[in-house]
């Protein structure tokens, strides 16, 4: 079963390659994703992993969860994810928005009138 891990507190100038080779021994990385700034793009010193196994993110969080990195120390952890609460669903017919009905209430936005 695919599980997320959380890895926090390395330093900011940690590149994806570095954290690989650090959870890369007790895990299979599927996905790795390092969370940027949108400005900068530098780091914000977590990441997110998907791994192969429950098990190996178990033997992650043992080994690394504590583990100081220069004067920094990490933070591993399993991560939970809460269901994903679906998007309402808009639907466009002749210029007017409709909050899905499923929602319970509908909002309409009409065109405005102009008198010829």
């Amino acid at each position: 079963m695919i599980t997320k891990l959380f890895i926090g507190g390395f330093p900011l100038a940690t590149d994806e390659i570095a954290i690989a080779q650090l959870v890369g021994p007790y895990v299979d990385i599927l996905t790795l994703k390092l969370v940027r700034d949108k400005m900068t793009r530098r780091g914000k010193g977590y990441a997110f992993i998907e791994v192969a196994s429950r098990e190996a993110a178990e033997l992650a969080v043992d080994a690394l969860d504590g583990k100081l990195i220069g004067d920094r120390e990490l933070m591993v952890s399993i991560r939970e994810d809460a269901p994903v609460k679906p998007a309402p669903i808009y639907q466009k017919y002749s210029g007017v928005l409709s909050l899905s009905e499923r929602e319970g209430r509908a909002y309409h936005v009409n065109p405005p009138h102009h008198p010829a």
